[in-house]
């Protein structure tokens, strides 16, 4: 998408700013896009600078800005977004058998399984050699 200066967007980080965000922006921030004197103009090499409330907030993708026309299209994604962060998620373990997926090809989670954070201890996998 291509942005101007001096007009307000909707921040929705896509995948790069997801992965290498260097803003404390959250998902819906209304930002500025600016051009800074001695920088590199809005629109190259697909960046622009941003500003959040006045103060520089960094360097976005510009498939992360969305015209305030889309807001309801954001306040979707958004919502989808916290939809997904359920109890089973594709980095949670099993703690009955170590399994990312109780599925076991049965197509049902199997019953009273509860999954926990990789970051917490959880048994290994079957078969798994440490």
């Amino acid at each position: 998408m291509k942005v101007q200066a001096n007009r307000e967007y909707i921040y929705y980080p896509n995948m790069l700013d997801r992965i290498d965000g260097r803003t404390k922006l959250v998902p819906g921030s209304i930002v500025r896009v600016v051009n800074l004197p001695g920088c590199p103009r809005a629109n190259t090499m697909g960046h622009a600078h941003v500003e959040y409330n006045g103060q520089f907030a960094g360097l976005v993708h510009t498939n992360s800005l969305h015209s305030l026309s889309d807001r309801q299209l954001v306040i979707d994604a958004i919502k989808r977004d916290l939809r997904q962060d359920s109890p089973i998620r594709v980095e949670s373990r099993c703690v009955q058998c170590g399994y990312y997926s109780c599925e076991h090809g049965e197509g049902e989670v199997q019953p009273n399984h509860a999954f926990v954070d990789p970051k917490r201890t959880a048994p290994p996998r079957p078969g798994y050699q440490a």
